[in-house]
């Protein structure tokens, strides 16, 4: 037996002893085509409607490739791409921080450097498109170094140990430029802070300051992480609060928007800031007994309370000590002493309690 085919559009052919008809279409056409059988009883013929159109086209990549980052700040990027791609492939590592959707979106927030290049394509229904290579650039976060002190910028020789060394006479400014603007400072170890007090503006009448900030901790200044985010700062003191504090060895300030086009701080004091508590005396005074002594807020909301008792291992007494708000050491003075015994030996001591934990002085005796 033998097969005919007539007439076969360009680049197809027939084997006459298989039937097969193979090849490679060069031209869309809409052909009927004739289909022969022949052996020795005849020849049977039937027709083949045979339709040949053009490959579709291949989805391209139309998005910029020519992408920038920072540490610290959200990213968005979205890939679009001709010939209504369903969906995209990424074939290469993202730095920490960023995630990838088949919708071809890159998001999330830097945490680490990166200068290596991505590969994406696009994909209509089951044709991929060529691979295109993002150029992905994240600069680290550093500066200029002075002290263990760190600044994306200076200005007029402002130098970023100005804001950590102790003195609202100094202060460090960023040139004259736009947000971000970082302000970071190298403790040498892992280092636990609660407590941010920051002290804006170089004491003049056009001060210039962040009005919107992110603080970052890293334990080894490549990986880092966000550690809170604040709005509405003011020029002047401002207290920032860390809600979940974990040790790190690089805290910094990340300023993404403010007042004039850079930024000036005057003092950054980072710690745990517990209450300072300074027992004085105690005396007796007539029928009650006189207290002298200090407690120091830290910037925090505090209180404060005497606690004693005639047994030094069990203080079961205590009058609350009323604490105005202050930056300063509040005297503590009229402390109402209740139920004492004459001849009898008090035990006291003063507690005083924050956000950042309590304090409690040494134990004192006194004799009413």
């Amino acid at each position: 037996m033998r097969f005919t085919a007539t007439p076969l559009p360009p680049g197809l052919s027939l084997n006459t002893t298989s039937g097969l008809i193979s090849g490679i279409p060069t031209l869309p056409t809409n052909i009927i085509v004739t289909l022969g059988a022949i052996n020795l009883a005849g020849t049977n013929t039937q027709p083949l409607a045979l339709s040949i159109t053009n490959p579709p086209s291949l989805p391209l990549i139309t998005s910029p490739t020519n992408l920038r980052g920072r540490i610290g700040l959200p990213f968005f990027y979205q890939a679009t791409a001709s010939g209504n791609p369903t969906r995209y492939n990424l074939n290469s590592v993202l730095p920490a921080g960023l995630a990838f959707n088949t919708n071809g979106m890159i998001s999330g927030v830097p945490a680490q450097s990166w200068s290596s290049p991505v590969s994406i394509l696009a994909i209509a229904g089951t044709a991929a498109g060529p691979a295109v290579w993002l150029s992905l650039s994240v600069p680290p976060l550093t500066g200029t170094y002075t002290n263990q002190a760190f600044a994306s910028s200076i200005a007029s020789n402002r130098v970023a140990f100005y804001a950590f060394d102790g003195s609202t006479n100094t202060f460090w400014q960023s040139q004259v430029s736009s947000f971000p603007q970082v302000l970071a400072r190298d403790f040498g170890s892992n280092t636990l802070v609660s407590s941010i007090r920051l002290v804006q503006g170089n004491g003049g009448s056009a001060s210039a300051y962040a009005t919107s900030l992110r603080i970052l901790g890293s334990t080894n200044n490549t990986h880092w992480s966000v550690l809170g985010s604040y709005a509405g700062l003011t020029n002047g003191r401002n207290i920032l609060f860390l809600s979940n504090p974990a040790p790190q060895r690089y805290y910094a300030l990340l300023a993404t928007s403010g007042v004039s086009s850079n930024w000036s701080v005057r003092e950054l004091t980072m710690g745990v800031f517990r209450p300072g508590v300074n027992l004085g005396t105690a005396t007796k005074a007539g029928s009650t007994i006189r207290l002298t002594g200090t407690v120091d807020p830290n910037d925090l909301v505090t209180t404060a309370r005497l606690e004693y008792g005639t047994n030094s291992g069990n203080l079961d007494r205590f009058t609350n000590v009323a604490l105005p708000f202050g930056v300063g050491p509040v005297a503590v003075t009229n402390v109402i002493w209740s139920g004492l015994t004459p001849g009898k030996l008090y035990y006291f001591r003063l507690t005083a309690s924050n956000r950042d934990g309590s304090t409690l002085s040494p134990i004192k005796s006194v004799s009413f």
